[in-house]
């Protein structure tokens, strides 16, 4: 058996360690890894996929050894394990693609029985082929083993050097260009997860943003804002390029931006403002390619090891024995931990998420050493996502207590709407949610309100644009369906937007036009008098109240299965497709909250399915490669919770 155990150890180690290392080789080389960690992406990949590599070869040394010592077993061989090994390699990586690009998720039905049949058919094959291949070449040496250890070591070393790489937060140096006379200073605020219709300046009966009502009083709120997508990653990035995301193609988790996108932060830096990005939101980083223009960085860094392939195969692991096996957590945790090892000494103070508080002293000290010159900087707080955790102060609602917490609809199927819905929620338990939601948006007015008295009394706000908006909004079982990402009715879509500039924008000016959120780029370099990049697909918003309705586009795509919707004057038209299957929906514009399908004719449901993909194929016809990386555990936890995955919480 320990002959086995040996085989077993030679083998799956070295190979599964010459692979993380290559994979994070190509990323690093080939994605925009080399922003955030350089060269220690090396080490964290050397140990995860070292904890990957024992997991998998003990057991499997283990198992094949008690086959032998029952009579029924192999005898331990260099071309055994050696072809067991290089054999499972191909079958997880096509395992991983096609869960990722052709399937409705990586831990749905669908997707593990594909797994399943893959390790149950195609791994034996292609064992059977490569055996029978080493047992006709030349024999392996007995040196092999040894072998197998000394390359083991040699990249345990290399990982110890990548500990050395540059530090994740660096950024752009100050810039070289002077901004222009009287340039205005700009606070871009995203509150993720931000429901319009939550918000007391837009009509909701609860008093949850006295601060927001204030600040929209003193200057232009839009009444009819349209996001881009339902989930952050894609929403930001169309907000920061002023792109559809059939352009800039960061449709999910593992997309990152593509460099020839150019961003807000890059375009104010390269005339002369000083930029800062501070952000809660794992997703926002330099990551994902959001660090291009950006001096300052604060937030939730992703470990770039967690863009591995590898840890796609840690997470669903973690998920299996935690989640549905109910073991030990502690360990798990533990194996994380030691993959964010290499990375953590370099001084993110938060790794998993920040505060409003934080960001805002984060903010603060920035500011101070910025002095006199005009900057932009771009918030994102995070606290009306899911879990919805008010602090104590503002459970003005009727929240639940404490202890008791809230109901929170999670399953293993990925939610698709209007293919695969949610749970029913449990009697009382939704007031319980809305009222959790709202006091953590009331949580979220207050830290906004303290910024802009500390600006005030710094002097600093009679030269500064405010802009505050949301990157989508959150479903409570509105159209059967919970948190975001799986649909684009309006709940999701309708998002916040006020801009605020003291004697420069009107007063206490609504405008009910319907605008997009792909609009917000070329409006404030209007008002900054910058040009706007040629490729962008907004224009600048309307500051009048003329009507200057504006269709609206929006999409959602996981690879298996995508929705798009465009609304205009005449009604929202939304088509979605899951595994095979389509849908095309219509709904009046007297009918706002999308409750109630309206019957179209056949020609009418065709000219409307027209015109929609004619839209798509408009923003398709410049689309950028956006690079691609598989996503686990921490990520997941960052994102998952957020609704964001069938993970439980935590994630963005």
């Amino acid at each position: 058996m320990l002959r086995h155990l040996g085989q077993s150890l030679a083998w799956g180690l070295p190979i599964a360690l010459i692979w993380g290392v290559l994979e994070a080789c190509w990323y690093w080389w080939f994605g925009d890894a080399e922003v955030v960690g350089g060269s220690r992406l090396i080490a964290s990949s050397v140990v995860l996929y070292l904890i990957l590599g024992l997991m998998a070869a003990i057991p499997l040394g283990l198992f094949l050894g008690l086959l032998q010592r029952m009579g029924k077993g192999p005898r331990p061989s260099q071309e055994l394990y050696c072809a067991l090994w290089i054999s499972l390699l191909p079958v997880m990586g096509v395992g991983l693609w096609l869960n990722q690009n052709m399937l409705g998720g990586s831990l749905d039905t669908t997707s593990l029985l594909v797994d399943a049949a893959l390790f149950l058919l195609g791994w034996p094959f292609l064992f059977l082929i490569l055996r029978s291949a080493f047992a006709r070449g030349s024999r392996f040496s007995n040196q092999s083993a040894s072998f197998g250890f000394r390359i083991t070591a040699a990249l345990l070393v290399l990982g110890a050097l990548g500990m050395l790489g540059p530090n994740p937060t660096q950024g752009a140096e100050p810039p070289s260009q002077t901004a222009p006379p009287q340039a205005p200073n700009i606070l871009f605020i995203l509150v993720d997860t931000l429901r319009a219709d939550h918000l007391s300046c837009y009509g909701y009966e609860r008093r949850t943003s006295p601060r927001l009502d204030e600040l929209s009083r003193k200057g232009v709120l839009f009444e009819e804002c349209i996001s881009q997508a339902p989930h952050t990653k894609p929403s930001t990035a169309s907000i920061l390029t002023s792109l559809y995301p059939p352009t800039h193609r960061v449709e999910h988790f593992t997309s990152s931006l593509p460099p020839e996108a150019q961003t807000l932060h890059e375009i104010l830096h390269s005339a002369g403002w000083r930029t800062a990005l501070l952000s809660a939101n794992t997703f926002l980083s330099p990551t994902y390619g959001f660090g291009s223009g950006v001096e300052h960085f604060q937030g939730s860094i992703v470990n770039p090891a967690f863009q591995l392939a590898g840890s796609e195969v840690f997470h669903r692991l973690r998920r299996i024995f935690v989640k549905d096996l109910h073991t030990w957590r502690a360990p798990w945790d533990f194996l994380r931990a030691l993959v964010f090892w290499p990375f953590m000494p370099q001084g993110n103070d938060y790794q998993h998420g920040m505060t409003g508080y934080q960001i805002n002293q984060e903010f603060l000290s920035w500011l101070d050493e910025v002095q006199e010159d005009p900057w932009f900087a771009y918030l994102q707080f995070m606290e009306p996502h899911a879990p919805y955790e008010p602090s104590q102060e503002h459970q003005i609602f009727d929240n639940p207590p404490a202890p008791e917490g809230v109901w929170f609809p999670a399953g293993k199927e990925t939610m698709f709407l209007p293919f695969v819905t949610g749970p029913q929620p449990a009697e009382g338990e939704l007031n319980k949610l809305l009222a959790n939601y709202d006091a953590c948006i009331h949580e979220v007015d207050s830290q906004i309100g303290s910024l802009i008295d500390e600006l005030e009394e710094r002097g600093e706000l009679e030269n500064t644009l405010i802009v505050v908006t949301s990157d989508h909004g959150e479903e409570f079982f509105d159209h059967g369906g919970w948190g975001h990402g799986h649909s684009l009715h309006r709940e999701l879509v309708h998002v916040p937007l006020i801009l605020s500039w003291p004697n420069h924008l009107p007063e206490n000016r609504r405008i009910d036009s319907q605008v997009r959120s792909v609009d917000i780029l070329p409006t404030l370099l209007n008002l900054v008098e910058l040009r706007s990049p040629d490729q962008i697909g907004g224009i600048a918003l309307p500051l009048d109240n003329e009507d200057q309705h504006r269709e609206g586009f929006s999409e959602v795509h996981w690879g298996g299965h995508w929705a798009r919707s465009m609304r205009h004057a005449s009604g929202t038209f939304l088509r979605a497709a899951f595994q095979g299957e389509h849908s095309n929906r219509f709904f009046l514009p007297s009918d706002r909250m999308e409750q109630h399908e309206s019957d179209l004719s056949s020609h009418e449901a065709a000219e409307l399915r027209a015109s929609l993909e004619a839209a798509h194929t408009r923003w398709s016809a410049d689309a950028m490669e956006a690079s691609e990386a598989a996503v686990d555990d921490a990520t997941k936890e960052a994102l998952a919770g957020l609704g964001y995955s069938d993970e439980d919480e935590e994630d963005e």
